[in-house]
Formats: structure tokens, C-alpha cells, sequence
């Protein structure tokens, strides 16, 4: 959805090669037919949300074109700063690269999880499952800035925190009128994932400050070695939370790589604009991990 309504855009996620047909053109093949496809259907664009290296570079040679890089923040405790310090530095040596993507096995984010379910101080906030009809009302109900977003009803919230593939906790603070704001922690239980990473897949509230006691309030009870969140289409009051909790830039070397990013493919012309809106304009969107597969 964006300022002018809604209009329905079709995404791109994961594709995998078998070994044996690798370097044969399988995904501009596959590209085109989705192209076509996608074509009589009406569309003018499909967007990807989650393509890595590999996949992006393939993707730009074929005609996508980049809006920008969603720089990930994070704050991490100095044992996990120094684990990826030490990674950073093997992935630049010959051969060492092997093993640097072994360096972050120690299963932190479980243990986070853990803590935090097992967190039992008194306070505002409210943990539970869930609360998919609450927390599309509270989106509802808050101002929309007309930036380009998923649409958060109830049918997204109970589809996207059902995902096999990933792990999550939801924290709540209510008051007298309803659900005043929430916030979303995953972890990624696939056995290629960051083990030691916990990430904001979603984080809402009426105010300023109740961002801020969400925030504080997920690293209290989780207490994570690693916690992240996208901060290229924030907005000033959630950088500022993250800033004044610590959270600095990480992922340097993804970063100047343009990763991650929102990647849009034009099906014929140029990309259009919407609602008088550029789609490759990084500030005209709302980018939250809890839209991509990523989460």
C-alpha cells in the first residue's frame, strides 16, 4: 500500500540450482518466463526484497534496478564484537574465508529466546503469541506517512508469524484504549543461518517513547549476544532508540555491497512511478524484515 491506496506487486524469493545445471542460464530462463507471465497478468514490476550476492549480481545484468541497501545495525555484546571482528578479518585471507563461516555456531539467539520466555519481572510490557486481529488494529489506527509498505492486516500477521523457517517472540504494551505498540524478535532456525542472531522483524507504537520501552524491554528479557534491525527506511524516532541503546552499523562488507537491498524489475519500460512516487527512491518506502523471507 502507499499514500494513494493499494495495488497488488508480485515478489520474487528464493530460487535454487541443482549443481548440474548450474551455468546454464537457468535463472535468466526462469526469469523470462515469470516475466511473461507476470506481463498478462497485468503487473509492471515484481520486486525482490531478498536477494543475496549472487543472485542481485545476476539480477541487475538481467534489467532490475537497485533502490538502495536497508544498512543493518545491531547491538552486540564485546564477546560477539570480537567474533566478528575475527570473522571479518579471515574472510579477507586466502583460503581462511572457509572458515570464518563457521565462527558463529555457539546457538546465542536459542538461549535469547530462552531468557526471554523465562524473563518474569513486573512491568507494562506483555509477552504471548501472536495477537494478529490487535496488532492490525494498532496499524490501522496509526498515521500513514504514504511511503510504499506491505499491507499488515490480519491475514498477513497470522500467514507471515506461522513461517516454519524462522522462530519468533512478540512483546506487547497495552493501555487503557488497546495495544499501544508491539515488537517482534526472530531467529532463523535453518541450519545456514547466524546462530548468534536475533533480529526486529517488526517494531510499532503510537510514540516515541513507546518504541523506546519495547526496545529496552526486548533486550532486558532476551539479553542477546547479537540483536539487529534494518535502519535504512526507519524514520528518526526508531534510529534514535537504537542509537541511544547502542546499536551501531554492521555487516560492512554485505553493506558496501549494496546488500541487503529492494531490487525492482521493470516488465517493460521504465519503472513507473506510483501515486507520484519513484519506486527507486529509497526514502519513498517502508521496509520492514517481517516483508521478506528474511524473516
Amino acid at each position: 500500500e502507499h499514500g494513494a491506496g493499494q495495488c497488488t506487486w508480485y515478489f520474487a524469493d528464493d530460487l535454487v540450482v541443482l549443481p548440474e545445471h548450474e551455468c546454464h542460464g537457468v535463472f535468466a530462463a526462469f526469469t523470462d518466463v515469470m516475466k511473461d507471465d507476470l506481463l498478462s497478468r497485468g503487473a509492471s514490476i515484481f520486486l525482490s526484497l531478498s536477494a543475496l550476492r549472487v543472485t542481485r549480481l545476476q539480477s541487475l545484468a538481467g534489467g532490475a534496478r537497485n533502490v538502495g541497501a536497508l544498512h543493518p545495525v545491531a547491538y552486540q555484546t564485546a564477546a560477539t564484537r570480537a567474533r566478528q571482528s575475527a570473522r571479518d578479518f579471515t574472510a579477507r585471507l586466502p583460503l581462511a574465508w572457509r572458515m570464518s563461516s563457521h565462527m558463529d555456531t555457539h546457538g546465542g539467539a536459542g538461549r535469547a529466546f530462552d531468557r526471554f520466555d523465562a524473563f518474569s519481572g513486573a512491568g507494562p510490557l506483555t509477552s504471548g503469541p501472536v495477537r494478529a486481529r490487535d496488532l492490525s488494529a494498532l496499524v490501522a489506527r496509526l498515521p500513514h506517512d504514504g511511503r510504499f509498505r506491505m499491507v499488515r492486516d490480519e491475514r498477513f500477521f497470522e500467514w507471515r508469524y506461522a513461517s516454519p523457517l524462522h522462530e519468533y517472540r512478540f512483546l506487547y504494551l497495552d493501555d487503557d484504549s488497546g495495544l499501544a505498540g508491539y515488537l517482534v524478535l526472530e531467529r532463523n532456525v535453518s541450519d545456514l543461518a547466524n546462530s548468534t542472531r536475533v533480529n526486529i522483524a517488526d517494531w510499532e507504537g503510537r510514540s516515541p517513547e513507546i518504541l523506546e520501552k519495547l526496545l529496552v524491554g526486548a533486550l532486558e528479557r532476551a539479553r542477546p549476544e547479537e540483536l539487529v534491525c534494518w535502519s535504512g527506511t526507519l524514520g528518526a524516532a526508531r534510529i534514535a532508540c537504537l542509537e541511544k541503546a547502542g546499536f551501531h552499523a554492521i555487516d560492512h562488507q554485505q553493506t558496501a555491497r549494496g546488500l541487503p537491498s529492494i531490487l525492482v524489475w521493470p516488465l517493460q519500460g521504465d519503472v513507473p512511478y506510483v501515486g507520484g512516487r519513484s519506486l527507486l527512491d529509497l526514502a519513498n518506502w517502508d521496509l520492514r524484515m517481517t516483508y521478506t523471507s528474511m524473516a
